[in-house]
């Protein structure tokens, strides 16, 4: 009994040290169940999405989307000046004095990029512009329905992949056009604009952690109208 009480104690005394080293020294890295990681594997499951009122702030900080998409991973959140108890959380994230908030509007595939404390009430308007999905190979699905089926044959696309394919290169989503707070779940107007810079407008909602396409508009669609 004695030995394996020493045992114990050892094990107990290696597991803090390691603890200690996967906070302290990287930086929560790997650790899914902190608070903190949590919060930013939520916003990283979702498209992130600087609107274009955000723009001239951001810079003004000396944001770009790479120096964004780092401050997320590497920064820490404050939750204390962060919003958890409406259906639009938003959260602080704070790094060596400068700090971002990132949105987390409820059954949104949305997440938002902010320079100041947002009121999203107010300011959801104009366009957006998103900087980066999630580690997703099929992200996209759209529904079986005869019609949304028909329109992706007209606009020669095989399937859902296509759609996200083309999103990957650009993604704009419509705030005007989107309902965040409508009674089921939010429906998000994003338009997905190619290489050759034609322009396919979907409504889509998040389900399961994909994006589901329910309805697709283009001006060279004929037949499936």
């Amino acid at each position: 009994m004695e030995t394996f009480l020493r045992r114990l104690k050892f094990y107990g005394i290696g597991f803090g040290i390691g603890l200690i080293f996967v906070i302290f020294f990287f930086k929560n890295r790997g650790c899914s169940w902190l608070p903190d990681n949590r919060v930013k594997n939520s916003i990283l499951e979702r498209v992130l999405v600087v609107p274009e009122t955000q723009v001239a702030e951001l810079k003004k900080k000396g944001f770009q989307q790479k120096e964004i998409i780092a401050f997320l991973n590497d920064g820490e959140v404050n939750f204390g000046g962060s919003i958890k108890s409406q259906p639009d959380r938003v959260y602080l994230i704070e790094k060596e004095g400068k700090e971002l908030y990132f949105s987390l509007p409820e059954d949104s595939f949305i997440s938002g990029v902010y320079s100041e404390k947002p009121d999203l009430s107010k300011i959801r308007k104009g366009k957006g512009k998103a900087i980066r999905f999630p580690n997703e190979e099929h992200f996209f699905y759209a529904d079986t329905t005869d019609m949304v089926e028909c329109k992706l044959n007209e606009l020669g696309l095989k399937n859902a992949d296509s759609l996200y394919s083309i999103a990957k290169q650009n993604l704009i989503l419509d705030y005007d056009q989107s309902v965040f707070n409508k009674v089921v779940k939010p429906v998000h107007r994003i338009l997905l604009i190619s290489e050759q810079k034609d322009t396919i407008a979907c409504d889509a909602t998040w389900y399961k952690n994909k994006i589901n396409v329910t309805n697709i508009y283009s001006s060279k669609l004929k037949n499936c109208q």
